[in-house]
């Protein structure tokens, strides 16, 4: 795990109650077989299953949650083994309380603030979580405005990181950043978990989402991100309902983004900026799109099936808090 394989000079290794992590679980194992017993008309057990979360949500915040500092976890001396430091909380726990809908929305930015903190003063900037929070850290950062500093880490190739796993020699996704004349090792050299990360170019970067009510891609959720330094992003797949498209390219401060919506199924896009035009046409005159709301920050409209092909400002993204990663 990379909370395991840190890089030499890294003085901490990651301290968290295993009580903590395994009731966020449990929370939303609740949650989830709640949605199981919704569409499977089981009226009483979703109404059980939904009140054992809600207790559980607030067993872990009154226990564990640090209200006044915003935190959850610690970091513990490598050297001593003993002293704990948690003035920032552990960054992986942060952000699986916060994936899971544990934070609440008001708290969110003061929670990632001491993630980022923590990252920079136990881990040398690094991540150190493990196969259960790796995934969602990419995910939490981005949609919460810290596209750019998903970015960095993204990109990063020094040891640990993802792209180091990619680059290293291994034919296979193996359970931490282990290098490879290590191998084999005690560890999984094949961690399906840390695959998932991958996700992240195409449910944050083309924004391709599922809606869980329209299963099948009846209905799709479009909700890209725009890295300033990327110059383009692009996705085709296919669906029960035909290919769907999400193609952006960014020059000169203008973002065209290509949409295909397949036939009998629609899509949902939310955008971070606050006009568009599809071929030079106000999206407000255009057939197919309606707006559902807009404001200085966001635009949502829904789209019909069909080809598009929008265009808009690149928003201003807030500047990479991990600017120092290589």
């Amino acid at each position: 795990h990379f909370c395991k394989e840190m890089s030499d000079d890294s003085k901490y290794i990651p301290e968290w109650e295993p009580k903590t992590m395994m009731s966020i679980m449990m929370y939303d194992y609740a949650r989830q077989t709640a949605d199981v017993a919704k569409i499977l008309n089981k009226t009483d057990d979703e109404k059980s299953l939904r009140n054992l979360s809600d207790q559980i949500k607030k067993e872990i915040i009154n226990s564990w949650y640090n209200k006044e500092n915003k935190t959850l976890g610690a970091a513990k001396s490598r050297i001593t083994k003993n002293t704990i430091d948690s003035t920032t909380g552990w960054h992986g726990l942060m952000v699986m309380a916060i994936s899971k809908d544990i934070i609440s929305k008001e708290d969110v930015s003061k929670v990632l603030d001491n993630c980022i903190a923590d990252m920079k003063l136990h881990y040398n900037s690094h991540a150190a979580t493990g196969h259960i929070t790796q995934p969602m850290l990419y995910d939490v950062f981005s949609d919460n405005g810290l596209i750019e500093t998903t970015f960095d880490m993204m990109n990063a190739t020094g040891f640990p990181s993802f792209a180091w796993m990619l680059q290293s020699g291994n034919k296979t996704i193996p359970e931490g950043p282990t290098f490879t004349d290590r191998l084999p090792s005690k560890s999984s050299v094949y961690q399906n978990e840390f695959q998932n990360s991958a996700r992240w170019f195409t449910q944050s970067l083309c924004g391709f989402l599922p809606d869980l009510n329209e299963p099948g891609f009846k209905h799709i959720i479009l909700k890209p991100h725009f890295p300033a330094r990327l110059p383009w992003a692009k996705l085709e797949t296919a669906t029960p309902y035909g290919k769907v498209v999400s193609h952006w390219k960014q020059e000169k401060g203008t973002i065209t983004w290509k949409v295909k919506v397949p036939a009998n199924s629609y899509a949902t896009a939310y955008l971070p900026v606050s006009t568009i035009k599809e071929n030079g046409i106000n999206l407000s005159k255009i057939i197919g799109c309606k707006i559902i709301s807009q404001n200085t920050n966001e635009i949502v409209f829904e789209i019909n099936s069909g080809d598009y092909s929008f265009e808009f400002s690149a928003p201003k993204n807030i500047p990479s808090k991990l600017s120092e990663l290589k």
